[in-house]
């Protein structure tokens, strides 16, 4: 656990450290204040972190929340934990956010409205002074976020050494009122191939049926997902899931036994009455969150990944979904239907010392060195297609007052 600076506060704003114990009992007043902030993700749920923490706690890991209260009311959580990685054969003690390695997007701080200036300065002073960990690397957010908008002018302010890069691209669909908008809004030819592959299944098959399975605290879907994923992974890939896998088996699990039926649910495609293809989709508030998918490969033919997520899209509608996330990831599939992305961010924060300052200006020479070698590789790859290429140059500004560095 961190160790938390009784004089870190400000006014009425006193920042404390939260144990496992508080944590274990924080699902009401954890998911009040997430309704209340800014941020909407279902990754930032207590069920999911704590879930996540659970499959994690060891030797190697420690948990690093932090709180902020006003007046004894809980206005901001920071939620974080601590890990132990080695590097240049030296174990060192790094902080993240909880749930980073089950490819959770929309990370932040949660912060009561009105209170975001005051929390942050109270996380900052933490992640710039405690001598409970040497370096702060958090990723998957947004900049939209609270993390975005005011800690990283704040570390610009006390002319902190950070660095800010764009990680990953979130393909996203402003879902329209009504499914027939939504399908005039595809191409004419997606909407020709939807209906030419659920036709053909239609055709082969006797029974057809797309149903949408609320949680239950079942593992049997669970284990089917697990399943179909790994099925069809196996089919086009020459190389192992890192979704299939018994940590995330694990996870599942302990999620699946918190979580309730309105944090989303599982959608099948049922042929002659065999689950031939399975999405897990979750829900926070209007938006919707595309997980994870698995289907048999032999109905590979009938796209039925693609038809099945087109029905998936159509059932979020139906719930006044107001806002559907493809998650992480540029795959073509998704622009069949987005309208829209979002760039996900991560930031590496270092210690004002000397040891701080040396990392800082080591990272950042090996990143720039690393940028110019993938442009000289592309630049040598085009010359060989004999094709012209146009190389920009990415932007490297300066944060006002600060070394740090926003790419």
């Amino acid at each position: 656990m961190m160790s938390v600076s009784i004089a870190q506060m400000s006014l009425d704003y006193k920042l404390r450290a939260v144990d496992e114990t508080e944590f274990a009992g924080m699902q009401t007043v954890w998911n009040a204040l997430l309704v209340q902030a800014r941020s909407h993700s279902f990754f930032l749920k207590w069920e999911w972190l704590y879930s996540y923490w659970l499959s994690i706690k060891n030797g190697s890991n420690r948990l690093a929340i932090l709180a902020v209260e006003n007046n004894a009311d809980l206005v901001g959580l920071a939620p974080l934990y601590c890990c132990r990685r080695p590097r240049l054969g030296f174990p060192i003690w790094k902080i993240k956010f909880l749930g980073e390695d089950v490819a959770s997007d929309y990370l932040d701080f949660i912060i009561k409205p009105g209170c975001e200036r005051q929390c942050v300065r109270l996380f900052v002073d933490e992640l710039l002074t405690s001598s409970s960990f040497s370096a702060t690397g958090l990723a998957g957010f947004s900049q939209d976020s609270i993390l975005h908008q005011y800690a990283i002018p704040e570390l610009s302010r006390r002319s902190s050494h950070f660095l800010v890069y764009p990680a990953n691209n979130c393909p996203e669909i402003v879902l329209p009122g009504s499914e027939d908008e939504f399908f005039d809004q595809l191409s004419s030819n997606t909407r020709y191939n939807l209906k030419r592959r659920e036709k053909q299944l239609r055709k082969e098959f006797d029974h057809v049926e797309f149903k949408f399975i609320e949680f239950n605290r079942s593992d049997e879907l669970v284990d089917t997902l697990f399943q179909l994923h790994e099925t069809r992974w196996e089919s086009i890939e020459d190389k192992a899931s890192t979704f299939n896998n018994d940590f995330r088996k694990d996870f599942h699990r302990k999620l699946n036994a918190v979580l309730n039926k309105d944090g989303g649910f599982f959608s099948l495609v049922q042929v002659n009455d065999k689950i031939v293809s399975i999405i897990l989709i979750f829900h926070f508030q209007d938006n919707y969150f595309f997980y994870q998918n698995g289907w048999e490969p032999q109905f590979s033919k009938f796209s039925i990944g693609i038809v099945h997520l087109f029905h998936v899209i159509l059932y979020c509608i139906q719930k006044n979904g107001v806002n559907f996330s493809m998650l992480r990831g540029d795959e073509s599939y998704k622009f069949k239907f987005a309208n829209r992305s979002t760039t996900l961010y991560s930031i590496m924060i270092f210690k004002n010392n000397i040891v701080g300052k040396t990392t800082f200006w080591i990272t950042r020479t090996m990143r720039s060195c690393k940028k110019i070698a993938k442009r000289m590789l592309g630049k040598i790859e085009s010359l060989q297609r004999n094709a012209p290429i146009s190389l920009s140059r990415d932007a490297e500004v300066a944060a006002s007052r600060s070394p740090g560095i926003i790419e």
